[in-house]
């Protein structure tokens, strides 16, 4: 889900993070259920799609690759 800061260390194994308020979960974790975030190319959103090809009114897409 991505970068989340961490706003305050609660108890020595617990940590308070800043998470969207439309979440509506409790902002509180502890140790074992975080990880350092690291960016990863296969795991990152891909925002810009190209766009497709119209033929007789219709949307044609270049497949990169069957996975």
């Amino acid at each position: 889900y991505g970068f989340f800061k961490i706003l305050a260390k609660v108890r020595s194994l617990a940590y308070k993070l800043q998470i969207p308020a439309h979440w509506k979960i409790h902002s509180i974790f502890h140790v074992t259920m975080l990880t350092k975030y690291r960016e990863i190319e296969a795991y990152r959103i891909n925002f810009i799609k190209p766009l497709p090809e119209v033929l007789n009114n219709k949307k044609y897409y270049k497949i990169e690759a069957i996975l």
